[in-house]
């Protein structure tokens, strides 16, 4: 590991940091930043006035250097802090130490996602500071060529147990831009789920209209940047975050779990055996949302993978009945018949959702033992367990009971059942996050791959195990089926458009929720496609587009290049390029026909011009090159 030293003598910085008051021998001012330069992350102590006493806290702010050479503000300066029940590392902190900044350079491979071959590479400062009752505390910053990324670590006797009260963290985002942003769901039967649809284009500052406030992830649009801010590397010591309701100038501050989730099952705040570590808070950073969207940052942070042997971790395309038949998975023969579709069309697996327990003409392991001869392996549904939801539907109190948990995942694994859905979480405090982390790891000790439905967001848990595919997180499609107002907040889209989603869409599982009579009736490039596309990447690249408007992504899976572009609301034709593309190789697209349920395909040798194709309103395009 390469190590390396940045002095910076405080007086060159007054010009800068006028609002800083300086303590003649401490140190009060640091920074570290990305290894090609352009991100800044800087830390500094500042004074503030309470009742007329004086008091210090520590603060930061990032900058980013645009390409043209200029230093903008990504977070203007913004507080960092965090308070025990027995003592507070807020205010009037003594420095302890600073380590030297050293050089993080780690390469890892995801199974499924947007990259196979990751590089987690960045400049790591570490400050020591203590309180006045002589506890410590260490602040770890991270400086990425794509963005930082922050936590606290809490030292102390191991034995002794603590409870987080709250935590100070703040983003000071500047007040010249836009936002995207998820409200946070309140308590209910259904919820809080990650299912409110997304606040779009509004003012930084922006108030929720709920006082539980907004929700992770969240994306800024300033004059100089684009910026998405969530976090990653939750662990068992810790609660899921969302934000507060207000952001009086811009500045977001972290809220917990509210105390009425999961009817109450578990507590709101974080209760941990020292020493204790936040998440990191990650914050996503560049001139375009190429960034954002390319970004690995989520899982450069995140754990090293936790299994050992992963090599019977398969993504793939699943057949799927429940979406327009809800009564289908009590259904044998109809269980049957979604097993043959999906050996029919090449894909890998069959979900059987909710109520399969209850299968009349046959069982689900006999649907098991048939799918093994074709191949195809089949997903079983199963909720979250417990009394946290009112819900008849069945299994039920499994994955909450550790000993029925494990003696039904060994059940599964001998009949050879490859994996499971768990639906239902309504909660990301500390006793949900620890029922997620022990079903992973269960599943993983059974050779059972795992998604989660009605659940938090991803916040790197794929990369520690591989073995979870999907953490469905969206107000998705489901709701035309029970919400009269989403078919006007979110338009049906057009067949082009849905198949686009095959390629822009990411999932270690893919489910295709259509009848499987509609899909046979596409014409025969449109089956092959499906049959053909990946759901696990080695490379993603952004082509163009933003939030609201349109976006067209490029993905590759060995020599094989997958390209697709959605729109919105209003036609347009589109023109871009694939820098990635050599002269000579065949291009094929399949895109909008006459109308919402018409293709248009084309193909032809790519020659180095511009590639140009009109989007219906809600339509789109999907295509392939092999190189």
């Amino acid at each position: 590991m390469s190590m390396k030293y940045k002095i910076i003598i405080p007086i060159l910085f007054l010009c800068l940091l006028a609002a800083f008051v300086f303590f003649p021998g401490e140190e009060n001012y640091w920074e570290v930043s990305s290894p090609e330069g352009q991100i800044i992350i800087s830390v500094g102590t500042k004074t503030e006035n309470s009742n007329g006493a004086k008091s210090k806290r520590l603060v930061y702010w990032v900058h980013l250097v645009t390409e043209s050479g200029e230093k903008v503000s990504a977070l203007n300066e913004s507080p960092l802090g965090i308070d025990l029940a027995s003592q507070q590392f807020t205010h009037d902190l003594r420095f302890v130490s600073a380590k030297p900044i050293c050089s993080i350079n780690e390469e890892y491979t995801m199974v499924s996602g947007k990259q196979s071959k990751c590089n987690n590479k960045g400049n790591e400062l570490e400050l020591t500071f203590k309180n006045n009752e002589d506890s410590t505390i260490q602040f770890i910053f991270r400086a990425y060529n794509d963005g930082v990324a922050f936590k606290y670590r809490i030292a102390g006797a191991e034995n002794k147990q603590e409870t987080v009260i709250a935590e100070h963290t703040g983003f000071a985002v500047p007040q010249d831009g836009e936002k995207w942003i998820h409200p946070y769901a309140d308590a209910s039967q259904w919820g809080p789920a990650y299912e409110r649809n997304f606040a779009s284009r509004i003012p930084v500052g922006t108030r929720s209209r709920d006082s539980i406030g907004w929700a992770f992830p969240v994306l800024f649009k300033t004059d100089d940047c684009w910026m998405l801010i969530s976090e990653a590397g939750l662990t068992r010591n810790y609660c899921g975050s969302h934000l507060q309701q207000h952001a009086r100038n811009g500045l977001y501050k972290i809220r917990f779990p509210e105390s009425n989730e999961a009817r109450g099952k578990g507590q709101p705040r974080p209760e941990s055996f020292l020493p204790i570590e936040t998440p990191w808070r990650v914050i996503i950073i560049g001139e375009s949302p190429a960034t954002v969207i390319e970004s690995t940052l989520i899982t450069d942070v995140s754990e090293p993978s936790k299994i050992k042997d992963t090599s019977w971790i398969k993504p793939g395309k699943a057949s799927w009945s429940w979406l327009h038949d809800h009564g289908s998975t009590r259904d044998f023969n109809e269980q049957i018949k979604y097993v043959d579709f999906a050996a029919d069309m090449n894909w890998q697996y069959s979900l059987i959702d909710a109520g399969w327990p209850d299968m009349k003409g046959g069982t689900m392991e006999g649907v098991v033992k048939y799918a093994a001869k074709k191949n195809i392996g089949i997903l079983l549904w199963y909720r979250s367990g417990g009394d946290i939801i009112e819900t008849p539907e069945s299994p039920g109190y499994i994955m909450s009971d550790p000993i029925k948990r494990k003696l039904e995942f060994k059940r599964l694994n001998e009949l050879g059942v490859k994996g499971i859905k768990v639906d239902f979480f309504h909660s990301d405090n500390q006793f949900m996050v620890n029922l997620y982390l022990d079903i992973l790891k269960d599943a993983a000790d059974h050779q059972l791959l795992v998604v989660f439905h009605g659940c938090t967001l991803p916040r790197g848990w794929h990369r520690t195990w591989p073995n979870l595919m999907s953490m469905e997180a969206v107000r998705g499609a489901e709701c035309y089926l029970w919400d009269p107002r989403f078919p006007a907040e979110a338009p049906m889209t057009n067949f082009a458009h849905e198949l686009a989603l095959s390629v822009i869409f990411e999932s270690g599982i893919q489910h295709m929720g259509d009848h499987r009579e509609n899909y046979l009736k596409q014409p025969e490039y449109v089956i092959d496609f499906l049959k053909d596309v990946p759901v696990a990447w080695d490379e993603t690249h952004y082509i163009q587009g933003e939030p609201d408007n349109h976006l067209i992504l490029a993905r590759r899976k060995g020599n094989t290049w997958y390209i697709a572009g959605i729109n919105s609301y209003l036609k347009k034709e589109v023109t871009f390029r694939l820098p990635f593309l050599q002269k000579g190789k065949t291009i094929e697209i399949i895109s909008d026909g006459d109308n919402n349920k018409d293709f248009l395909t084309r193909k032809w040798q790519f020659e180095g011009d511009d590639i140009v194709i009109t989007m219906l309103p809600n339509g789109g395009f999907a295509g392939k090159i092999i190189l």
